[in-house]
């Protein structure tokens, strides 16, 4: 309907015209005065219609102008003396038509500027408007915000500060705009060249670390960055500066790791507790099993030796007290049918329950075999085939001898064992000859020699495993030489029991015995 409206509108101001010419025909004028209505109604008709309308009435004019105004009136014919006139009244319809074309454009040009004007005053208005909002939601986080912020301008003048900032670093009062930045110093570990070198060259400045001293006197352990604020087209504006306070994190953290040092010294004294638990429960084991192998150990052994007249007898057994295994060491004395004294010691290699198990067998055989054949020479050899016939390699070493009563002769032979001691007064001799191979070594071996040694009254001979004198720092000679010196040192007449109570006193090495030691130590009375 608007559209149908205004090409209504048009083409009825087109058609104005026809007014002044129907009062012209019923009333005639000169050309010059009629033509003032005619184009009068052409600017009319573009007033009300619009440039087109006004086209089409100029044209209607010019023709009206031509039948009612020009002499011979309502000729259709345009004669050539009317053509002056035409084109007169032609021009000024035109200049009437740019006219109005010129006053529309003018006009339309105006109208637009004024929208543009009132658009631009608008969206001035709005953006005023989102701007100051915006700014108003920015400082209020800012405000709000757990961390220090700062806005400087290139002059490096601050522009905005939160109080979060003034407080973490420890200034004097919160940074006012326009405020230089030299007048409230560092700010944490940023200094002003730093921020300078922000604005020249564009690059942020990131986690800086420092410290700043708060109102209540309380250190801040502080993280700064600063960053060049740019414009969309890349100009440097300012400089923003954000101090994040590290103090609680970096406490968290110290109280985080001194949990862990808590727990894991914790752990560690419980696993202590528990090490030191299981090592009281291992070695409450190891000493309950060390005194039930001792106590197996002690079982190979003779109960008790014989009261022999005319003869002191006495035995030791020293175990090394701070070791959990047993070794092999053993003696033994007994008589036999014919009233003559066995006396052996004997060493089995290795220090556990097999050897102590060994040392039990031999002794047994020992007993068995001198009471058929009580040669030491032959006793030795038939324990040596027993030992060589086991399934797996044993060695022994052994002093085996025979004690005549009657004629206080001593008979022995030696395998691979040390040699007795002889004392007689002051003289102190080792018996190394005659010597033998180790039993269980080879199955084969040459018979084993035996030595005689007729006893005195006063003479002692002392049996012994090599524990009391071999050590691994001394010199095998050397040992011997002490061994000469400990029995000498005994005083003539003193008993077999304290004869192996004093020698192994004398040889004692400062740290204890390395080995198991076995004494037998026999001594002929003198006649009362």
């Amino acid at each position: 309907m608007p559209r149908r409206r205004s090409a209504l509108v048009s083409a009825l101001a087109s058609l104005l015209p026809l007014a002044p010419a129907a009062y012209e025909a019923w009333h005639p004028l000169e050309p010059g005065v009629g033509s003032v209505p005619l184009l009068g109604t052409v600017l009319l008709a573009c007033l009300i219609g619009g440039l087109g309308a006004g086209i089409v009435a100029t044209l209607l004019s010019g023709a009206l102008f031509h039948l009612v105004l020009l002499e011979p009136r309502f000729a259709t014919r345009v004669n050539p003396e009317e053509l002056p006139a035409l084109a007169t009244f032609g021009l000024a319809a035109l200049s009437v038509l740019l006219a109005y074309g010129w006053l529309a454009h003018v006009t339309r040009r105006t109208e637009r500027a004024w929208l543009a004007a009132e658009y631009r005053v608008g969206a001035e208005e709005r953006l005023r408007r989102e701007l100051d909002r915006s700014l108003a939601q920015l400082s209020a986080v800012l405000e709000s915000s757990p961390h220090g912020f700062a806005l400087l301008d290139t002059g490096l003048t601050f522009r905005g500060a939160n109080e979060v900032l003034a407080r973490v670093c420890g200034l004097t009062g919160r940074p006012a705009p326009g405020d230089a930045a030299e007048a409230h110093g560092p700010l944490a570990g940023l200094t002003l060249a730093d921020l300078a070198t922000v604005l020249r060259t564009g690059r942020p400045v990131v986690d800086r670390p420092g410290q700043g001293v708060d109102a209540d006197g309380v250190v801040r352990h502080l993280l700064a960055s600063c960053f060049p604020v740019r414009l969309p087209d890349g100009e440097v504006t300012g400089v923003a500066v954000q101090v994040i306070d590290e103090t609680q994190r970096r406490t968290l953290a110290e109280l985080e790791a001194e949990a862990v040092r808590l727990r894991e010294t914790a752990e560690l004294e419980r696993a202590a507790r528990e090490a030191s638990q299981r090592a009281e429960q291992a070695r409450a084991a190891l000493v309950a099993e060390h005194k039930a192998l001792q106590m197996f150990q002690r079982t190979m052994l003779p109960r008790q030796i014989p009261t022999v007249p005319g003869i002191d007898l006495a035995t030791a057994y020293l175990p090394v007290t701070d070791r959990v295994d047993v070794g092999g060491d053993w003696y033994d004395a007994f008589l036999l049918p014919d009233d003559r004294l066995v006396l052996a010691v004997g060493d089995v290699t290795g220090h556990d329950l097999r050897a102590a198990s060994i040392m039990g067998q031999v002794r047994n055989a020992v007993r068995a075999y001198a009471v058929e054949d009580p040669l030491p020479g032959s006793v030795l050899c038939r324990v040596n085939r027993l030992l060589a016939g086991l399934p797996d390699l044993d060695l022994v070493t052994m002093l085996f001898g025979v004690y005549d009563l009657s004629t206080h002769t001593l008979v022995w032979s030696r395998a691979g064992h040390p040699g007795p001691v002889h004392r007689r007064g002051d003289e102190i001799t080792i018996l190394d000859e005659p010597g033998g191979t180790l039993l269980g070594a080879l199955p084969g071996a040459a018979p084993y020699e035996e030595g005689k040694l007729l006893l005195e009254p006063g003479d002692t001979v002392l049996w012994y495993t090599d524990g009391l004198t071999d050590r691994r720092d001394v010199d095998p000679e050397a040992g011997r030489a002490r061994l000469r010196g400990a029995v000498r040192s005994c005083p003539p007449g003193t008993t077999a029991a304290e004869l192996v109570k004093m020698v192994p006193r004398g040889l004692r090495p400062p740290g204890g015995p390395d080995d198991d030691i076995c004494l037998l130590a026999l001594r002929r009375l003198p006649p009362d």
